[in-house]
């Protein structure tokens, strides 16, 4: 399928986070010691159901995250104002940094044409989540309300 997914590894009794990623790989190159190299984009947040193993490989039970269609002015509001914090913060970035982020990340995503009514939200955020310098569990942290 070329589809795997990913998940912070933890130091607790679970081995790895109860949130993760489906990954699509976009391109490999075999390594002469037959590694692989992969370039690879998320497609699907999910939350690991149950855990098992299989062949020697961590393995789960997943389902999708689906985020709600959002329906409230004030939430679109804010959202245009935080998109704009954003951009004016990543403009300030020195041109070194600037250039680390775009080698490893690319350019941040334009905004999809019905972002509101998106399964995973706008692209950029994602991005910018990414690129910002937080602890990984602060990444994948999630509050179920």
């Amino acid at each position: 399928t070329r589809q795997f997914g990913i998940v912070l590894a933890q130091t607790t009794r679970q081995r790895y986070a109860d949130y993760g990623t489906l990954l699509e790989i976009r391109d490999s190159v075999q390594l002469a010691d037959g590694c692989f190299i992969l370039s690879t984009i998320g497609t699907k947040r999910f939350r690991v159901i149950r855990r098992s193993e299989k062949d020697g490989y961590d393995a789960a039970n997943i389902e999708y995250i689906k985020d709600e269609p959002i329906c409230d002015n004030a939430i679109v509001e804010l959202h245009y104002r935080v998109l704009k914090k954003a951009k004016q913060w990543c403009e300030s970035l020195p041109e070194n940094i600037k250039n680390e982020i775009l080698k490893s990340f690319g350019q941040m995503p334009e905004l999809e044409s019905n972002w509101e009514i998106s399964n995973d939200g706008p692209s950029w955020t994602w991005w910018m989540i990414a690129i910002l310098p937080l602890n990984p569990q602060l990444k994948v942290s999630y509050t179920h309300t």
